[in-house]
C-alpha cells in the first residue's frame, strides 16, 4: 500500500505545484471520490466527475464535503466521448483517469480526442491505469 500511495502522489504532483489560483479539473471514471485525498489542500479545484453510474454522486458529493477547497461543480451521468454540449473547448486545466481505461466502453482515440479538445492550452491530463 505504501508503494501505491508513494506512486499516486508522484502522480497527482502536478496538481500541487505551480500557481495558487484555482484549478479547473474533470475526472472521467470518477467513482467515489477515492482520488480526493491526494489533491492538495490549500489548491481551490472545480471540480467535475464524469461517470456512467448514476449511483456515485451520491458517495461523490458526500466525500467532497470532507474537502473544503474543492467545489464540486457537476456530475456528469455519461461517459467521456461525447462532452461538448456541457464542458467548452479549452476550459479544463486537468483531466483525470486513474483505474477507469479498462473499464470505458468507447474507442480509445474518440476518448482522446475529446480530452484534447476540453484541456486549455498546457492544460494536463494524468492517467494511471
Amino acid at each position: 500500500h505504501t508503494k501505491y500511495r508513494d506512486h499516486t502522489e508522484s502522480i497527482f504532483s502536478y496538481i500541487r505545484r505551480g500557481p495558487v489560483e484555482p484549478l479547473t479539473l474533470v475526472e472521467m471514471g470518477a467513482g467515489t471520490g477515492i482520488n480526493f485525498r491526494f489533491f492538495p489542500p490549500d489548491r481551490e479545484i472545480h471540480y467535475s466527475a464524469v461517470d456512467p453510474n448514476p449511483r456515485c454522486e451520491h458517495h461523490l458529493r458526500k466525500n467532497a464535503m470532507e474537502y473544503k477547497n474543492i467545489k464540486f461543480c457537476e456530475f456528469l451521468n455519461r461517459g467521456g466521448e461525447s462532452l461538448e454540449a456541457v464542458i467548452g473547448d479549452g476550459t479544463v486545466d486537468v483531466v483525470l483517469t486513474t483505474h477507469a481505461m479498462c473499464c470505458i466502453n468507447v474507442a480509445a482515440h474518440g476518448l482522446m480526442k475529446e480530452i484534447h479538445r476540453i484541456l486549455k492550452p498546457g492544460g494536463r491530463y494524468i492517467f494511471m491505469e
